[in-house]
């Protein structure tokens, strides 16, 4: 059955909601990485990877924590699954960034509708212009939220552990 008017206004406004929410736990998740990679640095070697603590590019941030925990056998052995962790986060932050820069295609005419998201992607060199589309509803939405909010959990009780303050 089609959406009424006010149905799809009121969708739409949970869409926006829902990506709000991916913004603000996206935070909590950098705050996570940034309170390890600070841990790291000054309590567990990180000068050896990398001379100064990266403060802005999220590529020079996974490749810190790679390079930190590559260096380390000890934190290898406590946690093996840490390459996983940052496999995982890489891939959701392709989504939020698709998410919170991309472009809704289309609204919902049915209940079940979900929205396709397109987002134009610019080469630096060259005049290439790219687009990328992925499809997502509103119950995906609230999954990728909790699985964000679950890493950035994660990522505070380790910068924790990393200050020597794990009960």
């Amino acid at each position: 059955m089609a959406l009424s008017k006010a149905k799809r206004k009121h969708r739409l406004n949970t869409l926006f909601e829902r990506i709000g929410d991916i913004a603000v736990s996206w935070a909590f998740l950098e705050a996570g990485i940034d309170g390890c990679i600070y841990q790291m640095h000054q309590r567990w070697g990180g000068k050896s990877v990398m001379a100064t603590i990266p403060l802005r590019s999220f590529e020079r941030k996974v490749k810190y924590l790679r390079g930190w925990h590559s260096s380390d056998t000890r934190w290898q052995i406590l946690f093996p699954d840490f390459d996983e962790t940052i496999d995982r986060i890489e891939r959701m932050s392709s989504d939020r960034h698709r998410l919170i820069h991309g472009a809704i295609k289309n609204l919902p005419e049915y209940e079940d509708d979900g929205f396709i998201v397109l987002r134009r992607t610019l080469e630096m060199n060259g005049d290439k212009t790219t687009f990328e589309e992925a499809n997502y509803n509103l119950a995906a939405i609230r999954g990728f939220r909790r699985d964000i909010v679950l890493t950035a959990t994660f990522l505070g009780q380790f910068a924790s552990i990393l200050a020597g303050h794990a009960d």
